[in-house]
Parts: structure tokens; sequence; C-alpha cells
């Protein structure tokens, strides 16, 4: 941008503070119940609108095949929905994995290698597992014992578990029952 365009901005040409609460309740279009309650029925309407057009198709698979990240067509695609009353935003956070999956089976079917992710996976900031083993060594060391005696005995795992012939009863029976839940609380001393 050019020095001479910012000279031509009107530096009041801006919403008055408060003037979104000026329009009439129900108005807008957020406020109104959503198209689709169901997170089904949305994919479905979603999948329907790219099968039943081909340009949209196209489209779909030309933007995977130039290499537009597939998290940013998924997230578009799910706010997109929520800006025109299609659905609610939780509707779109749940509507995300199915349809990543669809384009990823549409960019299989025609061979094209799908980018995953906006950012790089080797440029994501993560935090490394040995700075988190550290933070759970010295925050709840009883915790951390019972990880690392877990972690050694699933070394010697048996052959059912290593070739995925475990039942879900199995699986069941090995979760204690007693704790509460993934994380238990802290007694409050």
């Amino acid at each position: 941008m050019a020095i001479a365009d910012n000279l031509n901005i009107d530096p009041f040409d801006r919403p008055i503070p408060g003037q979104g609460m000026t329009a009439a309740p129900g108005s807008r279009i957020w406020e109104q119940p959503s198209q689709f309650s169901n997170p089904k029925e949305a994919v479905q309407y979603i999948v329907e609108k790219i099968d039943s057009r081909e340009e949209a198709k196209d489209e779909m698979l030309n933007l995977l095949a130039s290499g537009s990240p597939l998290e940013s067509i998924v997230n578009t695609i799910a706010f997109g929905g929520f800006t025109e009353g299609k659905w609610s935003p939780d509707v779109a956070e749940l509507i995300k994995m199915p349809i990543t999956g669809y384009l990823i089976g549409l960019a299989m079917q025609e061979g094209i290698d799908v980018t995953m992710f906006n950012v790089p996976l080797k440029e994501q900031d993560t935090t490394k597992t040995d700075d988190l083993a550290k933070v759970m060594a010295s925050n709840r060391p009883e915790q951390f014992d019972k990880l690392m005696n877990d972690l050694e005995t699933a070394e010697e795992m048996p052959d059912d578990i290593e070739n995925n012939d475990l039942r879900m009863e199995d699986i069941e029976q090995s979760i204690p029952q007693d704790q509460g839940g993934f994380m238990p609380r802290r007694e409050i001393e």
C-alpha cells in the first residue's frame, strides 16, 4: 500500500461504537435458528453440494492440487456455513473431521497429494516431550512414577495387543474404575 493511499483514508469512516447494537433484535442471520442442528445432516448437505455440481468438485480438487492446506479449506467451509446461518458454531466444529475425511478420499480417488496443515509440521511450535516429563515429575511425582511404570510394562506387550486382536471387553476391564476420569482431582487440604 502506497503512502498516498493512506492519505485518502477517512479516519471517521468507521462504525460508531455501539452501532452493532442498534439493529432490531432477531434481524441478524446469527440470531435466527440454524438450518442444521445435526452434524450428520450438515455433513450430508456439504457432500451433496460438492458431489451434485461437477464444477464445485473440480474447484475443490484444483484447490487441493494447488497445495492449498486442507485445514484452511475445511475451516472456510465450516465458518462459511455458520455465517450463512446453516449451522451453529458447535456444529461447525463437529463437522470438520468428517469433511476432512471426505476431501481426503476425494483427493485419493484423483491421485492428488494433500497438504494437510497450514503450517508445515517441522515449523509448528510444539512442546518437547522431555519438557513435559520434567514438569510432570516436579508437579505430580506420583502420577509420573505411575506413567513411567506403565510405559515399562507396555514394552512387554502380549502378542494380541501387538496384532490388534484385543477385544473391547478387554480394554474396558483394563480401565481403572475408581479414578473418576482420566485426570483425577487433587484433594483440597
